[in-house]
């Protein structure tokens, strides 16, 4: 297993880093991304993982500093020839948020355009994401992974749900907190 921080930075814009993102790599190639922040998706190019390999994103929250790179990350995937969909994992509000962007929303005018050549019309799911929005417990499971998730301490819930999630794979553990102050729930 292989973890790749593709972005540490934080609200702020850091000419030095990307937003928040981190790429768990197992050992039989199967990407996962938690967070997709400003400068993910170019970061992970310069590490030569294309966003049509990822399995399934998990957004820790949907602040502008863990999402705002998803749009490029989906559209890119579908550029490159993703043959299906992307499972994308988060909080109340995630399917609000996905169903908003592409055919619908605001990047309908690209869709549209890119669309309509032959070539995007064979792989139009790769824009079509699969939500999952999670509540604390296994929120994803497929053959080569489990992802736990619990509420973090960040803002009021009522406001925007905030996850850690814990990935299980390959024999090992590993707990990502998001945007969290200390709590019971990361320490489990």
């Amino acid at each position: 297993m292989k973890i790749t921080m593709l972005g540490t930075g934080a609200a702020f814009v850091d000419p030095d880093r990307a937003q928040s993102g981190i790429l768990v790599t197992l050992d039989n190639g199967r990407h996962y991304l938690f967070d997709c922040g400003a400068g993910i998706t170019r970061n992970m190019v310069r590490a030569n993982v294309s966003p049509a390999d990822v399995t399934a994103v998990f957004l820790t929250h949907l602040h502008h500093d863990h999402i705002c790179d998803f749009p490029l990350f989906v559209i890119t995937g579908w550029m490159w020839d993703r043959p299906d969909s992307p499972v994308v994992i988060g909080p109340r509000g995630t399917q609000h948020f996905v169903s908003h962007l592409f055919e619908g929303g605001a990047f309908k005018s690209d869709f549209q355009a890119r669309g309509s050549y032959p070539r995007r019309q064979k792989n139009l799911d790769a824009v079509r994401p699969k939500v999952i929005e999670a509540s604390p417990g296994v929120a994803y499971e497929d053959e080569y992974v489990r992802l736990i998730c619990d509420w973090v301490e960040h803002i009021p819930r009522d406001i925007s749900e905030c996850f850690g999630v814990r990935l299980e794979a390959e024999g090992k553990a590993i707990a990502f907190s998001g945007d969290t102050a200390p709590c019971e729930s990361m320490v489990r």
